[in-house]
């Protein structure tokens, strides 16, 4: 049963004075308060949720069913304007819950993809569409990737040139060393990646399609023959 405050400007559960804004409004109250302090009706609602997780959510959902249209447009709006002032932080506060909690989160992907195979299905098209719709915004990433790509390999030390590269594609007969495969475009893959301290030097690069690349990710992944690998190294050296 809940609690009544016994006094104003006192919260009923922690019973310390507050300040009438410390407090949420309740037009069911004779002053319009509730009768907890935000913290103490925050950890309320929190314990509430992890003892009853389903439980909890059908309880928002009826509640939210019985309000009217105008009161769920308000609602609506002071969401918008709330997101709106606090952009920064729930930014921040997004970043930091799913660095906490990306095994769970990654879990809980892997059952929604599993159970609704029509996102799975239609995941490529919307992704599509959305590129379509938000150019400037692609645009703008794939900027902002090249610039942190560059400062990280200008941290890292160490280059090569395409005459080094197509040396590399000929000895290893210009396939993709990871699926074999000679029709597709190969790209530069570091073996040791540069947010692992990779350099970016001739002696770290091998041949990978643009798929085997993305899978191979930050993986330390060497594919190359060892011989192979030193003939590439002899024939540069005699070229210099």
């Amino acid at each position: 049963m809940a609690k009544h405050r016994s006094s104003p400007g006192t919260c009923a559960r922690c019973s310390k004075p507050k300040n009438p804004t410390d407090f949420c409004k309740n037009k069911s109250r004779p002053d319009g308060l509730s009768d907890y302090c935000k913290p103490c009706r925050k950890y309320i609602r929190q314990q509430a949720r992890l003892k009853d997780p389903e439980g909890y959510r059908m309880k928002k959902r009826e509640a939210y069913k019985r309000r009217s249209p105008e009161e769920i447009a308000l609602y609506l709006d002071y969401q918008r304007k709330y997101r709106e002032e606090h952009k920064q932080q729930n930014a921040e506060y997004q970043k930091e819950y799913r660095a906490a909690h990306r095994q769970e989160l990654n879990e809980k992907k892997v059952v929604y993809i599993s159970s609704h195979p029509e996102y799975a299905k239609n995941r490529k098209e919307w992704s599509r569409r959305w590129r379509e719709n938000n150019r400037e915004r692609v645009l703008a990433r794939a900027i902002k990737a090249v610039h942190k790509r560059r400062a990280t390999l200008a941290q890292s030390g160490g280059s090569f040139t395409e005459l080094e590269w197509q040396v590399m594609l000929s000895v290893f007969g210009c396939a993709c060393l990871c699926c074999g495969r000679r029709d597709v475009t190969l790209t530069r893959d570091h073996v040791v990646p540069i947010s692992r301290q990779g350099r970016n030097e001739i002696a770290n690069i091998q041949p990978l399609c643009r798929s085997c690349n993305a899978k191979k990710h930050i993986k330390i992944t060497d594919y190359r023959d060892p011989i192979l690998l030193q003939k590439v190294l002899a024939l540069l050296e005699k070229a210099a």
